[in-house]
């Protein structure tokens, strides 16, 4: 659920299509291509993984939250540009 809303909060170049794609998100995650991972920048137990996805026919970013401590991952947000 936390994702859900982080997501929905999240600004994005297009913003109801990447609302409308929170819907559809198991099948996005399956057509994602995974770019990178990134360790936290500001030392929290977590690692930020990207998966490069399509919305709207430009390309945006699914971002998964891996936490260290409890080993599980979940799905955080929707951007479309990684920093």
């Amino acid at each position: 659920m936390r994702g859900v809303k982080e997501a929905l909060n999240q600004p994005h170049k297009k913003r109801e299509e990447k609302n409308y794609a929170l819907y559809r998100i198991e099948g996005l995650f399956a057509q994602s291509i995974y770019i990178k991972s990134v360790a936290d920048a500001k030392g929290r137990p977590y690692v930020w993984h990207y998966m490069k996805t399509q919305i709207d026919g430009e390309d945006s970013f699914i971002v998964i939250r891996e936490d260290l401590l409890r080993g599980t991952k979940e799905f955080y947000t929707i951007v479309d540009d990684i920093k």
